[in-house]
């Protein structure tokens, strides 16, 4: 008689498992959504000598969106629209600059690390006395 609980709880177990199909269809739909709206860069600005997150940094997304940072070095940049894609650049006043490239973005989220350094093509501060 346990042999029928057991294959008779398996046959339950079955049956219930058939109703993830109608879950599946509803994550579809939601995936069609999220297909629909715009991305979402989310990330962090750092310093690349120091190692400490940069506050104040602007960044701005190929397609012209831009953010700026908060006293962590977060950023939020939205409304990125789909399929953008080239570089991802940020900077500060100071003359730090950091770019990323970007592949042609998809909907949601995409969690970016930035790493700023000094303007190459800053003018360069004239040094003490030389050798």
């Amino acid at each position: 008689m346990s042999r029928w609980i057991v294959v008779l709880a398996l046959g339950v177990l079955g049956v219930s498992g058939c109703g993830t199909g109608l879950k599946a269809e509803e994550t579809e739909g939601d995936a069609a959504d999220r297909a629909a709206s715009p991305a979402v860069l989310l990330g962090t600005v750092i310093e690349a000598g120091s190692g400490k997150p940069v506050a104040g940094a602007w960044i701005e997304a190929p397609s012209g969106e831009r953010a700026e940072t908060d006293e962590n070095g977060r950023f939020r940049l939205q409304g990125v629209p789909l399929g953008t894609e080239g570089f991802l650049q940020a900077g500060t006043e100071g003359g730090l600059i950091g770019k990323n490239l970007l592949r042609p973005v998809t909907s949601g989220e995409l969690e970016i690390v930035i790493y700023l350094r000094p303007d190459p093509t800053a003018p360069k501060a004239e040094a003490g006395s030389g050798r």
